[in-house]
């Protein structure tokens, strides 16, 4: 019985004369747990992102979620799921770093969030349309037109038919006002900002690498002993280590990278900083645990500017005494401690924009007073946003007259 076979998740018998079965098919997500639960999620025919971030290809509204949690690739005629976050992605109940998916295959982030992965298989009709159906043999909502309307309707020109003429110029004149667009935001937001007597490169969101002089950021997917792993919109390619030693390519390390413990330790940042725990403690982990929430209560007061950073660190200092995990067993410690790293991040990232446009607008005294917020709020002196900072203000603050 090929229903029940299917059912069971045993790989569908092939469809004879059908030779674009696996070229046609596509996929999509079922959310059947967590706040998102009873959504189906359309997979893109090439690579899908799926986090809390509003750019990804597919947001969840789970705090827990990662900003940038997974993403689902298509290579050749399968899909593979890769993890992208330090909390981890479970497939199937298991850890998943870069595997293979299948049809029915249960993916978990965050949390509570469960997603379906199902895969639709292509029939080809009678005059070479392609029919999506499910595998278990669900019709699409709503029947295909018989083959009298179908020739009826094809013998009817189309509005982009009767306009082509137009929606073609109209789409090279948008095209051209995005790319006008995308140079001139490019160096105003990300491209180099030359302040006083040097470069002090633009912090972004997230670490990049910067392979030439005005050259876009790329994102930084994994390190090796090689150098960074990096993607751009062309895919991904390998930055030699050589080059960031000679300077022909530039590590900007970002807000939320420098905010991330482990991303510190893996980067055998010196001892101590922030800290290195290898000691599994549960009873100063509970501690930590209370004094960040302590913090964080007192975090808007007028003289704790510091707390909300001061209230991270602890909730991660918590986590690591207790054995390093990336959650905590308390939902409620939890939600919070998600709550206040979202609220740093966001925050300090607000400010810093906040003190660019005043210093690219001429106005120095403005963003040095932006700049030292920021520093008060995040004292840490290591810190790759504390030595940025630092270096903005200082050359800002050399073009202020009488300033010493």
């Amino acid at each position: 019985m090929a229903g029940e076979k299917e059912n069971g998740k045993s790989p569908p018998a092939a469809r004879p004369g059908n030779v674009a079965l696996s070229t046609l098919a596509k996929a999509h997500l079922e959310c059947i747990a967590g706040p998102d639960k009873g959504k189906t999620l359309r997979v893109a025919p090439g690579t899908t992102t799926i986090g809390r971030d509003p750019g990804c290809d597919i947001v969840l509204s789970e705090t827990a979620v990662s900003r940038h949690h997974c993403r689902i690739e298509r290579r050749a005629e399968q899909w593979y799921l890769r993890n992208l976050s330090s909390n981890g992605t479970l497939l199937n109940k298991k850890p998943a770093d870069d595997v293979l998916l299948a049809d029915g295959d249960e993916i978990r982030v965050g949390a509570k969030t469960r997603l379906r992965f199902a895969i639709e298989s292509v029939t080809l009709s009678s005059t070479g349309r392609p029919q999506f159906r499910r595998r278990t043999g669900a019709p699409e909502e709503g029947e295909a037109p018989d083959e009298a309307a179908e020739e009826a309707q094809e013998t009817k020109p189309s509005l982009f038919q009767r306009r082509k003429g137009v929606f073609i110029g109209l789409g090279i004149y948008l095209a051209a006002m995005v790319v006008i667009g995308a140079v001139v935001g490019y160096y105003k937001v990300i491209g180099p900002g030359k302040v006083g007597g040097g470069e002090v490169p633009i912090m972004g969101m997230d670490d990049a690498v910067r392979p030439e002089p005005g050259a876009t950021p790329l994102l930084i997917v994994r390190d090796d002993s090689q150098g960074p792993w990096v993607q751009d919109l062309k895919g991904v390619r390998l930055i030699p280590a050589t080059d960031l030693q000679s300077g022909k390519a530039v590590r900007i390390i970002g807000i939320r990278q420098a905010i991330d413990v482990k991303f510190l330790e893996i980067k055998k940042a010196p001892h101590g900083y922030p800290y290195t725990i290898d000691e599994v403690n549960p009873t100063v982990g509970k501690q930590c645990e209370k004094q960040a929430l302590e913090l964080y209560r007192v975090r808007n007061l007028p003289d704790k500017q510091a707390a909300l950073f001061g209230s991270v660190r602890l909730f991660q200092k918590a986590l690591a005494y207790n054995g390093g995990r990336g959650y905590f067993e308390d939902s409620s410690v939890d939600r919070v401690y998600r709550l206040a790293l979202d609220e740093l991040i966001q925050t300090i990232a607000r400010l810093y924009g906040n003190a660019v446009g005043p210093e690219e607008k001429s106005d120095p005294k403005r963003a040095v007073e932006t700049y030292d917020r920021i520093l008060k709020m995040l004292p840490e002196l290591r810190n790759p946003i504390n030595l940025n900072v630092s270096s903005r203000r200082a050359a800002v603050q050399a073009r202020i007259p009488d300033s010493k």
